[in-house]
């Protein structure tokens, strides 16, 4: 009686295809982040969320932002005004610039996998063949930035200037933002004077 052991290929094919296509985990992406302030540490104080442009303090979009930048100032320690008036005000400016679009002719691609085994000399073969076709692909290059500026009420003193900026391919400022307000909140208020790139998780 001959027992022969099973072929190979059905589970390596399978393990090879997913660790072709799957994305990477733990993927990062790094805005680059500067910030400058003379801000003592939180105690409970109110704080008003303002947009640095008028036009935009009753938008939709500022509304979203502002919701999402006043959930980490509330974690750092600040706190919703009871009232009208605060002891600081928050002023929040973001843009979108397009440096340009970048047009890529993609050509046909294909693939093989060939995969050996099995008894007497005989061999199993898988292929994998894809074809983009002759097509061009447009792609729009951009730099994101939001920018935070808190000034006390008091006296009216800028305390804290901080700027992310994120430098992305066709993507939107909606897409962005969650990035951009984790960097610049991260260790917020940060060493002052300083600048570069910070990791936050994609």
């Amino acid at each position: 009686m001959t027992v022969c052991l099973p072929r190979p290929f059905p589970v390596i094919v399978p393990l090879f295809l997913a660790l072709l296509f799957s994305g990477c985990s733990g993927a990062t992406i790094s805005p680059h982040v500067s910030r400058f302030h003379q801000l003592p540490p939180p105690h409970g104080e109110t704080l008003t969320i303002m947009a640095r442009d008028p036009a935009l303090q009753d938008s939709l979009e500022f509304s979203t932002y502002a919701d999402r930048i006043g959930q980490k100032l509330t974690e750092v320690g600040y706190l919703p005004p009871a009232t009208s008036k605060s002891d600081l005000v928050a002023y929040v400016h973001y843009s979108v610039n397009h440096l340009n679009r970048i047009e890529e002719e993609l050509k046909p691609v294909s693939g093989h996998v060939t995969v050996g085994g099995g008894s007497r000399g005989t061999f199993t073969d898988v292929g994998i063949n894809v074809n983009l076709g002759d097509r061009k692909k447009t792609e729009t290059d951009s730099v994101f930035r939001l920018r935070l500026e808190i000034d006390r009420v008091s006296d009216g003193m800028r305390v804290y200037e901080g700027t992310a900026s994120l430098r992305r391919k066709n993507s939107t400022l909606n897409e962005m933002m969650p990035y951009l307000v984790e960097a610049l909140f991260k260790d917020f208020p940060g060493e002052s004077g300083t600048a570069g790139k910070v990791k936050v998780a994609k």
